[in-house]
């Protein structure tokens, strides 16, 4: 007489314990209507316990075509971390090819202990190995969209089952549009933004490096009594009256009078970009999923263009707030080895796709659960309020992962504070209807004056700031994206997908285009002061 007993883990059932593993996961597919071979369910079995999962017979190609989808072809399922995202391979990658091989396949046999119904007839496991054999061959099968996304989701399951040892359990979904935009896309930069590239050096270090005597370099603030001759030239008119023994007397003993001029305070920071983006509304999910693209890529450009130029203690932030509540993440210039010669914005391909995985943006800007501390404001809460808190959530997540100074210096126990920041750039993307939109339309640099008052007291003083204005109603051909800001050099510009183009390449020029403008204004506030 047969027991059936309900235990979750499924591992101590009659049926595994007469079959072993394989048995059993032939019986959880069956639960779920998938067909599994016994050879299928061996080498997923294997998966289990190998230590580098990409080298399993049939399903480690599985592993080889997500890294191949981000770059990463030997290195996804490589190592022993990847043994951590095994269980989410089976729902995230076995399971939805099973279903394609099943449905190109047309008829499969499932286990069960009562037969309905007549069994497929002819060979249809051969049939179906065959099929599902082609769909591991390459990506063309399942579509590059879902490898990239299949990539992220192992990621991102290993790493959370990693830190949920210290942490406690969590849970990571990603933004399916958003990782397409990313890993499938390829953002067309206009040629004029790859011909423009102004590389020029910060002239504030190059002037406050030159040799000789210290120079004035602040505004005089008060007076001060000094016997160094090197404050000669501040001293007052006064005290140069005076016959020449009692001046020599002075200077050896009282001291003059002069001018005090303290140096500028020389900044411990290069650049801060922070991106502000309310992304509650439902109607603004592909627009703001566009622009948060965009974002990625002027971004993983600029952080091998400020290295470049000298400028690499430099931060750049993506804060928003969504349904779960705040998030942010963070990608650091200090951080990352760059390639000699590598021209960022002729970067491409696998290469782009490879240090996009590999930046600490990765898996944490696409992840839909992610949440920074902090309260979650009420949809009626007034704009500045909003702001002020995903600032707030940006300069948390800045502590958490930014630099701290060696253990010998003052601040050895300080995180970066925006006033540390010698250039502040504040991109935030405004609604794409309401009073708000309505009034950025009509007159952005009043919206931008109420917004730069409003982060005042959260971001320690004045930041350039951009607007980023999402086009009315759903995503079509024409749709309009606009860009205003004093960093524009028009004061504003707009975006529009191409009606003439190909839907892929449309977007990818609209994306290639708004991430020139975002490097544009990046460097022109680099280059302005």
């Amino acid at each position: 007489m047969a027991v059936t007993l309900w235990i979750e883990d499924g591992r101590n059932t009659p049926l595994v314990n007469s079959g072993g593993r394989p048995h059993a996961l032939i019986a959880a597919f069956a639960e779920r209507h998938v067909a599994l071979t016994l050879d299928m369910a061996e080498a997923l079995a294997e998966l289990e316990g190998a230590d580098a999962p990409a080298e399993v017979r049939l399903w480690g190609a599985g592993f080889r075509l997500a890294g191949e989808a981000v770059g990463q072809a030997r290195t996804l399922g490589a190592t022993r971390f990847w043994q951590a995202s095994v269980p989410s391979f089976m729902t995230t990658v076995a399971e939805p090819l099973l279903r394609k091989a099943m449905q190109r396949c047309g008829a499969v046999a499932l286990p069960g202990q009562t037969p309905l119904g007549a069994s497929p007839t002819g060979n249809w496991q051969t049939s179906y190995r065959a099929q599902l054999d082609a769909l591991l061959l390459d990506m063309d099968g399942m579509g590059q969209g879902f490898w990239a996304e299949a990539a992220l989701r192992l990621y991102g399951s290993a790493l959370h089952t990693v830190q949920a040892r210290r942490t406690g359990p969590t849970h990571f979904e990603p933004e399916p549009l958003l990782v397409r935009l990313l890993f499938e896309n390829e953002p067309i930069l206009p040629e004029a933004a790859r011909l423009s590239r102004r590389l020029k050096r910060v002239r504030n270090k190059s002037q406050r490096k030159r040799s000789g005597a210290r120079p004035k370099e602040g505004g005089v603030t008060g007076l001060r009594s000094s016997t160094s001759l090197e404050d000669l030239n501040d001293a007052l008119m006064s005290e140069l009256v005076l016959p020449p023994p009692m001046l020599a007397d002075r200077i050896l003993h009282e001291g003059l009078l002069v001018r005090h001029r303290p140096p500028y305070r020389q900044p411990r920071r290069d650049v801060l970009m922070i991106t502000l983006a309310d992304r509650r509304e439902a109607r603004d999910r592909d627009a703001a999923a566009i622009i948060k693209a965009a974002w990625a890529d002027a971004a993983l450009r600029l952080q091998i263009l400020l290295a470049q130029i000298g400028l690499e203690k430099s931060d750049l932030v993506w804060s928003e707030i969504g349904k779960a509540g705040h998030s942010a993440a963070v990608l650091r210039v200090e951080t990352q080895d760059f390639p000699s010669g590598l021209d960022p914005l002729l970067m491409e391909g696998a290469v782009r796709r490879m240090r996009l995985f590999r930046s600490d943006l990765m898996p944490g800007l696409v992840d839909t659960l992610s949440f920074v501390q902090g309260d979650v404001p009420d949809a009626e809460e007034p704009a500045a309020i909003v702001w002020s808190g995903m600032a707030k959530a940006a300069l948390r997540q800045i502590a958490m992962t930014g630099h701290r100074e060696p253990r010998s210096s003052l601040h050895a126990t300080q995180a970066p504070r925006p006033m540390d920041y010698a250039r502040r750039i504040a991109l935030v993307t405004f609604p794409s209807s309401g009073p708000l939109a309505d009034q950025a339309r009509g007159d952005a640099a009043s919206v931008r004056s109420n917004l730069s008052a409003a982060l005042r007291t959260t971001l320690e003083g004045d930041f350039d700031i951009i607007g980023f204005i999402p086009p009315e109603g759903a995503m079509s051909r024409g749709a309009v994206f606009s860009l205003a800001g004093s960093l524009i050099p028009s004061g504003s510009v707009d975006l529009a997908i191409d009606d003439d183009l190909p839907a892929g390449e449309a977007v990818g020029r609209l994306v290639g285009a708004m991430s020139a403008e975002i490097i544009s204004a990046v460097l022109e506030a680099i280059n302005a002061r």
